[in-house]
């Protein structure tokens, strides 16, 4: 009979016991899971407006980040980076399109076309990610001290 350990979100503790387990002849899969919020979010728009660019636009901005994005010959979809805990309701259509209006619009001439706002809402950004025991392995080589091999 085969013997597995699985753990998630190990630690140094089960960095370590993963290594026991390995010297031992045991087969073992460690995850480690890691989550990052961060300090930004996209107020994402949904407008009926045709686009009036075929390519994908980000514009930095000294408000920040912007994006444009046509989803078919009637639909643009649009971002704005806002605060994380930005209220929505503060938002009204007038002010989403002077917004990106600001940091779309270039010194050229390119200007958006205005439409009725069709969806509108706040997202957070967050980054999440699980690696596995090719990772744990360098993890017990580098945070716990151990190599990870016989």
């Amino acid at each position: 009979m085969r013997t597995q350990v699985g753990m998630v979100g190990a630690g140094p503790a089960g960095l370590l016991l993963s290594q026991l387990l390995h010297r031992a002849g045991i087969e073992s899969v460690v995850l480690e899971s890691r989550d990052r919020r961060y300090p930004f979010a996209w107020l994402g728009v949904l407008a009926q407006a045709p686009p009036t660019h075929d390519e994908l636009i980000y514009a930095y901005h000294d408000c920040g980040f912007a994006q444009y994005s046509m989803r078919s010959p009637e639909i643009t979809r649009l971002y704005l980076q806002v605060a994380p805990d930005e209220d929505m309701q503060l938002w009204s259509e007038q002010r989403i399109w002077d917004e990106l209006h600001t940091q779309l619009e270039t010194e050229d001439g390119w200007k958006l076309i205005e439409g009725p706002v069709l969806e509108k809402g706040i997202t957070g950004m967050r980054s999440h990610v699980v690696g596995s025991q090719a990772a744990a392995a360098s993890l017990a080589e580098n945070y716990v001290g151990l190599p990870f091999a016989d």
